[in-house]
Formats: structure tokens, sequence, C-alpha cells
């Protein structure tokens, strides 16, 4: 697409699975240790995060948005939203739950809180996004969050 890429990822797992392709993927993307950017001198125009800050804990959700917001200009953030049930916190989209990797059932002020305590301002929220999680969206309108912040 004309577009350089990079890609940071905290499982060894993922990284290691890269298939070497001919945009030299496995060159750009890069392991990511104690929050330490693997790419030196570069500031992103845009970092997304889709369908994987749920499965951080408080402690990193808050480590993550630190360093996006030191080399990212524009940060875009797709998460399911949860509510409370009770005193628990549960996922309005209840499929959400079978994976045992998910950590962070939160409402969207919740989201919005904690990413304005980073320094983000939201500028768009929507729960949906075509086509994005669409196979969701009629069961659960507001079952999944889709922030752009600056």
């Amino acid at each position: 697409f004309g577009v350089d890429g990079y890609g940071v990822d905290v499982s060894t797992y993922a990284i290691q699975s890269i298939t070497p392709d001919t945009w030299k993927t496995h060159q750009s993307c890069k392991l990511i240790v104690d929050w330490k950017m693997p790419f030196k001198n570069i500031k992103f125009d845009w970092i997304i995060a889709k369908d994987s800050i749920e499965h951080f804990t408080e402690s990193e959700v808050s480590s993550f948005l630190t360093l996006s917001k030191k080399y990212g200009k524009k940060l875009f953030v797709a998460v399911p939203l949860g509510k409370k049930v009770g005193n628990k916190e549960k996922f309005i989209v209840t499929n959400y739950e079978g994976d045992i990797t998910h950590t962070i059932r939160k409402t969207p002020d919740w989201w919005k809180k904690m990413f304005q305590r980073h320094g983000w301002k939201v500028t768009s929220f929507q729960y949906s996004m075509h086509p994005l999680k669409e196979n969701w969206v009629a069961k659960y309108p507001k079952g999944n969050g889709f922030f752009i912040l600056e």
C-alpha cells in the first residue's frame, strides 16, 4: 500500500511465527521487552491496537499508553467492552468470556478516562466500525469500542 509499517508484540511466540514474505514482515516486526521500543528514532503517524490491550493488566495498559504517547501521533484502539453484573465485570459480548487470556472488561467511560490520564484526547468513539467485528453488532450493538485518539 506504499506505507512503511512496523509491528511489536509482547509474545515471543507471535514474533517467531511470522512467515517471511515479499514485504519483509519478519524484519519489521519485533519483540517488545519491558516496554522498551525496539525501533529507535521513529515517530509513528498511527499506532494500532486492535483486539490486543484487553489481554493486558491495567498496569500494562498504562505502560502501553505511555509508550504510545511517546512514539505515536495518533492511536486507534479496538476493544471488547464490559459492564458490571452484580459485583463482577463481564463482557457485553458473552462469547468473549471464553478467551481466558482476556483480563480487562471495562466500560467506554473507563477506557476514555484511562486514555485521558495518559495524555490522549479521544477524537472519536464508536460502537461499530464497519467491517470490523460486524458479526457481533446485530446481537450486541454496544459490545465493542472503537477509539481514535490524538
